[in-house]
């Protein structure tokens, strides 16, 4: 009898520290749970560039048995370590393995884990697992805790370990910079502004580098591209702007252009994209007298590419001219009165359907009329000044491609977009260049482009490389 008894509790004792660990329908009188505490834990990370940045995990949780046990002092302990999270176990700590097991090599219970020995606890007292070293992989690993009491009570807890970067770059850079500025901006490498800058789990030859605590869009972080703030796309012509910075993967750097002496913020991230930055001052050596520059967009502000700028002046040298992508620099010796004029004549069936026919129509009609200047400057095909069916019938040649070209209009006009409109419905007017006093550096010479014959700005789609919108 007394055997049997035996018997009896030593096999529930190994069902207790089976996985997983839940007793159900047992026939014995069980009192309340103990109480175990456990805890998430986060695990800064120290340099090891041998074998990868690493952390010392120390494990640890605790337990009080219920007061409705009196049967033993001792609490007895089991603990998984899923290392990864991925559901496969790969440790094991026990109070049931031998005293003298502490090889994480074997498999003492051949339960197929390599396990070692953690002694139990009086009520109250620590566990602890002995500490071991974890790399840094950005992924989460689970450990599952059961405590049993004399009473054979169990209690369980699950916690997560993460080995973390957190340590911020410590930077250097160049104290002071100078650059000469041609063209009234300079374009700079953030990258050229280091001296030495380190981190503690970043090799020096993989850290990154951006301006004003900025970072790249991180799903195109292998591919060159326009960005700003913490990782919003941009466009070029906010790059062009000084608003938006480029990222060059290859250099590891972006590149942003200032236009005045100013300081400059250098930025450095680690892989972990923890972040810090220093500050120099740079100055910018001017070496004309005045610069002028702007931008050149539709109405949609989407960029004009292949426009060419004329800058005339009445001074050795001018009128001069250039082919510019959306946005143009022009460097002057002396100051003085300047006119500025963009010219763009080809590609005139651009954007231009048999829609931009039936919105002419109706407007010759009376039945929908165009009600914005840019649209009735693109309806005056002919560029005499009035929209009437000398436009509409000149239109239509070049939809059937009867003619090439418009008899006496470029296939864009530009308008300055500072200009205001004294009457919106009589655009005819608008000026084509921008005549300006010039004493200093002038930005945001804007112009405003419009292309002739296309009513309903499908052009757009052209400019930006898509389809036209089914019409």
């Amino acid at each position: 009898m007394l055997y049997t008894l035996f018997l009896f509790v030593n096999l529930s004792y190994l069902h207790l520290f089976s996985y997983p660990p839940l007793i159900q329908g047992s026939n014995i009188t069980l009192s309340k749970k103990p109480i175990i505490t456990c805890n998430d834990q986060t695990i800064a990370a120290n340099s090891n560039f041998v074998d990868g940045c690493e952390g010392v995990v120390n494990l640890k949780a605790s337990a009080a048995k219920s007061q409705d046990c009196n049967k033993g002092e001792l609490l007895h302990w089991a603990v998984w370590i899923d290392t990864n999270d991925d559901g496969i176990l790969d440790v094991e700590y026990s109070s049931q393995l031998p005293r003298d097991d502490n090889n994480l090599m074997d498999d003492t219970n051949g339960n197929g884990l390599p396990d070692a020995y953690i002694p139990p606890t009086f009520d109250g007292q620590v566990v602890e697992i002995p500490a071991f070293k974890a790399k840094l992989t950005g992924v989460k690993n689970k450990v599952q805790w059961k405590v049993i009491d004399g009473c054979g009570n169990e209690a369980i807890c699950t916690t997560i370990y993460e080995v973390i970067d957190k340590r911020i770059p410590t930077t250097y850079c160049v104290s002071l910079t100078s650059t000469n500025s041609q063209y009234g901006f300079a374009e700079i490498y953030s990258i050229d502004l280091n001296k030495g800058s380190y981190d503690n789990c970043t090799k020096e030859n993989e850290l990154l580098f951006t301006f004003d605590e900025e970072h790249p869009v991180l799903s195109k972080i292998h591919s060159e591209h326009y960005f700003k703030d913490k990782g919003l796309e941009a466009t070029e012509l906010e790059f062009f702007e000084g608003i938006a910075q480029k990222w060059i993967p290859a250099y590891r750097s972006s590149c942003k252009r200032y236009f005045d002496s100013t300081k400059v913020k250098m930025s450095v991230w680690d892989k972990n994209f923890n972040t810090d930055y220093c500050l120099i001052d740079m100055t910018m050596i001017q070496i004309c007298a005045a610069i002028l520059s702007g931008n050149i967009t539709n109405t949609k502000n989407a960029p004009i590419k292949n426009v060419n700028i004329k800058i005339n002046g009445n001074f050795t040298g001018f009128p001069i001219s250039k082919n510019v992508d959306s946005s143009y620099y022009f460097p002057i010796l002396e100051i003085g009165e300047y006119n500025i004029e963009p010219f763009k004549s080809d590609d005139y069936t651009a954007g231009i359907t048999t829609m931009d026919l039936f919105l002419l129509q109706n407007h010759l009609s009376g039945k929908k009329k165009l009600n914005t200047p840019d649209q009735l400057i693109a309806a005056d095909v002919n560029g005499d000044g009035f929209v009437n069916n000398s436009d509409y019938f000149e239109l239509k040649k070049l939809v059937l491609g009867m003619i090439e070209k418009f008899s006496n209009n470029t296939s864009w006009v530009f308008i300055p977009k500072s200009y205001v409109f004294p009457d919106p419905t009589n655009p005819s007017f608008a000026p084509r260049s921008l005549t300006i006093e010039v004493n200093h550096n002038m930005r945001n010479l804007d112009f405003i482009g419009i292309k002739i014959g296309d009513l309903d700005g499908s052009a757009l789609h052209k400019l930006q490389g898509t389809d036209n919108p089914k019409k």
